[in-house]
């Protein structure tokens, strides 16, 4: 089922407020790629903090996938 959103929502402010979540997100995932592929952390760090951020970057990669497909249905894309 699709609700037209046209006329209850300002979709410009919503995509500008879905680019910024966006944006943040990446820059974590960027760093949370960083720490997982320096092989110091990984070996320093213990265990279960390493796998909580794999857990982390893994459920941010699937949010970021979810941001950029609802970004690409609003800019009619």
């Amino acid at each position: 089922m699709i609700v037209s959103l046209v006329g209850v929502v300002d979709i410009g402010q919503l995509i500008a407020k879905l680019e910024r979540t966006l944006k943040k997100l990446e820059s974590a995932i960027a760093s949370a790629q960083g720490r997982l592929n320096n092989e110091g952390y990984v070996k320093k760090a213990p265990p279960e903090v390493v796998e909580t951020a794999r857990a982390e970057l893994e459920e941010s990669l699937k949010q970021q996938e979810i941001l950029k497909a609802r970004l690409a249905q609003l800019q009619g894309k």
